[in-house]
């Protein structure tokens, strides 16, 4: 009889503690996902093709999340890994870890402007582009004038027998991602005339 009122109240004890225990780890989730807010301002750009933890790891070493485990397990849970979309933000500070997966899942990422104007050469869009701080690498813009003037990349643009693009970049205010290689703002710029 005693070791039944012995095992019953061990179990009588485990289970309450795990309660406790499931209600403080719940807590403890909840607060940081929707509670804690970033306390700086930070820029961070998303490479295609990271992972879950290489995202997390990026935000805590930016100090916009402090729980990369944390951020893992929700999205894990979520099942939004595979959602989340590359390209360049800007968290603002007080931005909560659900806000922070939220607009890498929407892709809310920041745009830039490059205008090109009407009348203007490939050789003067070159140099505009040398000189917008958009344009971080310049052998972006060393291939976008080798690819203007190449007949075979152009043929796969669906232009035949045309040796140069002079003429086919569209004039126009564009609004684009960061971008990483010369043949993205080619097609962008030629989309127009097809």
């Amino acid at each position: 009889m005693a070791i039944k009122k012995t095992l019953y109240k061990f179990i009588k004890f485990v289970v309450i503690f795990s309660l406790i225990g499931a209600i403080f780890i719940s807590w403890a989730f909840y607060a940081a996902i929707y509670k804690w807010r970033s306390s700086v301002q930070a820029e961070i750009e998303i490479v295609p093709g990271s992972s879950v933890q290489t995202i997390s790891r990026q935000l805590a070493e930016q100090k916009v999340i402090t729980t990369p485990k944390i951020f893992d397990v929700f999205a894990r849970v979520r099942g939004v890994g595979q959602k989340m979309r590359a390209g360049e933000y800007v968290f603002p500070q007080g931005i909560t870890l659900n806000e922070v997966m939220e607009k890498i899942i929407k892709g809310d990422v920041v745009k830039y402007q490059i205008k090109i104007i009407e009348g203007w050469t490939i050789a003067d869009i070159a140099s505009y582009l040398r000189k917008n701080p958009v344009i971080r690498n310049q052998a972006i813009v060393d291939r976008f004038e080798s690819l203007t003037h190449d007949p075979v990349y152009i043929e796969t643009l669906g232009f035949k027998g045309i040796k140069s693009l002079e003429g086919y970049l569209f004039p126009d205010t564009y609004n684009v991602l960061r971008p990483h290689k010369a043949e993205d703002l080619i097609e962008r710029f030629v989309a127009r005339f097809k």
